[in-house]
């Protein structure tokens, strides 16, 4: 697993001070792209920004899913069959030898299941 979080954020600045707020550092770690965020408490996790539309503008957003962490506050997440494309995509065009995004689907699978 790669151990970051892809983010989709309206409003760059806006996600920029709501990390910082929170907590979380801009990226200074050494092997780790600079355009993220760390908290300093996990720092092996990272939350990146990316630009454009949520998967390309393949996910179906009318099966977002709002996972609610405390009270009203969560996370917007695709659907399992979303996420499941996008890791088989990613698959694809990986090196042969790296099965990381296959093994993700998998467990994404596994998750949907249950």
């Amino acid at each position: 697993m790669s151990g970051d979080f892809d983010l989709v954020a309206a409003a760059d600045g806006a996600f920029e001070a709501a990390m910082t707020e929170a907590g979380f550092k801009r990226e200074d770690q050494i092997g780790y792209l600079l355009r993220g965020f760390y908290h300093p408490a996990h720092p092996g996790f990272g939350f990146e920004p990316v630009s454009g539309r949520l998967i390309d503008g393949k996910a179906d957003v009318k099966r977002l899913r709002k996972v609610l962490m405390s009270g009203d506050a969560g996370i917007v997440l695709p659907s399992f069959e979303d996420m499941i494309a996008d890791r088989l995509g990613q698959h694809t065009a990986a090196s042969p030898t790296d099965d990381s995004r296959l093994l993700q689907a998998r467990c994404l699978f596994r998750l949907a299941k249950t």
